[in-house]
């Protein structure tokens, strides 16, 4: 029989038969207390399919009382997540813990950090015990931002964690400058750098005798139903709908919404007083365009300039005691230079965009 039609009919025939002789509040705990029996088997089960069903009927009625079977199933499937119905069901005991409020050991979740916004959404009901895990979710400098990336920088800069600062320093840097004819200035600010955007595509297909598959999305945006799971200057909420076979997308941005999280980021850590230091390194400008020398120079010129600025930011997180003084040693990250073309005559061409694909 379906997996679902065992709880569906035991749920009917208890209801029947109680109702005849109990009282409301003991005939609804036994029908809980049966539900979980029946949801305990099928998490016990070998087959995926089956403990997929039982993860489902937790998640369903928020079954509190499987919260350990459920661990101790999850745990069979840690390092087998590549196959598809491994994730899949992982991805369903994850929805499980997440729906009964389970707080979940660090060491338990750290194997599936790989399947994001479900295992950032466990880790943030403690992220002290899961900052190594929420530094891999950040994941290395580059320039780019997803809502994954942001809940785990907003967790870490409420823990105020000096490797997160020091991943943060590590850059990359960049400047917009924008590169006008003699004698005239842009008329609005311009940063290439908040254009680039996109959205990735994923085939998530949900394996035939599995029960329909919880999504959990991250995003900066609020909406009715959703969760505060990270929270800062800019806070990410859970969104939780259902996969369906086909295509899923996400969406990412690039440098510039890099560039503002991590100055949030950093003065939510330091105080308001250190904006002005915080935004000094990467302050856009407008050049007049003579040659492509004078460019160069300038390159240079403005690369140089950046050392102190940096290196007091460096002391005013040493100050605050976010640094230690041989943290404090680490090298001046490169400044990459974002140029805007506002020139008449672009004949010749301004050095290529660091957020160029290749």
């Amino acid at each position: 029989m379906h997996p679902i039609l065992d709880l569906t009919l035991l749920t009917a025939l208890a209801c029947s038969v109680a109702a005849q002789v109990e009282p409301p509040a003991e005939r609804f705990a036994k029908l809980r207390e049966d539900l979980e029996r029946t949801a305990i088997a099928q998490l016990r089960s070998d087959d995926l399919a089956t403990a997929a069903w039982g993860a489902y009927a937790v998640a369903e009625f928020r079954l509190a009382g499987c919260r350990a079977e459920v661990r101790a199933r999850l745990a069979r499937l840690a390092g087998r997540t590549d196959a598809e119905a491994d994730r899949c069901a992982a991805i369903a005991l994850l929805d499980a813990l997440i729906e009964t409020n389970a707080v979940v050991p660090a060491a338990e979740l750290a194997p599936f950090a790989d399947l994001g916004a479900p295992a950032i959404v466990l880790m943030a009901r403690e992220p002290e015990a899961n900052r190594a895990a929420l530094l891999r979710g950040f994941g290395p400098p580059g320039p780019w931002m997803n809502d994954q990336r942001h809940a785990c920088g907003n967790l870490l800069a409420g823990l105020r964690d000096p490797d997160f600062v020091l991943l943060l320093l590590r850059g990359p840097w960049q400047r917009c400058v924008f590169v006008a004819d003699a004698g005239t200035q842009p008329d609005h600010d311009l940063d290439l750098s908040e254009l680039v955007s996109g959205y990735s595509c994923g085939h998530m297909p949900v394996p035939a005798g599995f029960p329909r598959l919880a999504r959990s999305q991250l995003s900066t945006g609020s909406s009715p139903g959703c969760v505060l799971v990270a929270p800062g200057p800019e806070p990410v909420f859970l969104h939780r709908s259902w996969f369906h076979d086909g295509l899923h997308g996400s969406r990412w941005s690039g440098y510039g919404a890099l560039r503002n999280a991590r100055a949030a980021w950093l003065e939510q850590m330091l105080g308001d007083k250190q904006r002005a230091a915080i935004l000094a390194i990467e302050q856009p400008a407008t050049i007049e365009w003579k040659d492509r020398k004078a460019l160069d120079e300038y390159v240079q010129q403005a690369s140089r300039a950046m050392e102190p600025a940096w290196r007091a930011l460096v002391q005013a997180l040493v100050d605050a005691k976010l640094l230690t003084a041989e943290q404090a040693k680490e090298p001046v990250p490169v400044l990459q230079f974002e140029f805007a073309d506002g020139r008449t005559d672009q004949t010749v061409a301004l050095p290529p965009s660091p957020n160029e694909f290749k």
